[in-house]
């Protein structure tokens, strides 16, 4: 949650730049795979991208077709809570996110 917090903030590319060498080590240390602490990342990003006030995403609707800021995070709000409960099955099921690397043997 630190990370969709800090993207509703900031851009994704320096999100990724600060926080990704200090959090691997601590996900490393507490078990979580690579190849999990990068979905869960990636998906922990994607929210914070749609999450006002500054969600990115939502800057770009609103200058797209006109809405407000609002009437579109109205809008947005199922698919929130869907990518929700994305990235708690990616971070409770390692499977959701290893079942790929591991099918190709990685």
């Amino acid at each position: 949650m630190i990370v969709t917090t800090l993207v509703t903030f900031i851009d994704v590319s320096p999100a990724i730049l600060m926080l990704a060498p200090i959090l691997l080590p601590v996900m490393r240390g507490i078990g979580v795979s690579d190849w999990q602490f990068g979905a869960i990342f990636i998906v922990g990003l994607a929210i914070g991208l749609v999450t006002p006030p500054v969600g990115m995403c939502l800057n770009t609707c609103n200058k797209i077709n006109g809405m407000s800021v609002t009437k579109i995070a109205k809008g947005a709000v199922p698919f929130i809570l869907c990518n929700i409960v994305v990235l708690l099955g990616t971070t409770f099921i390692p499977a959701m996110s290893n079942w790929l690397p591991t099918l190709m043997k990685y």
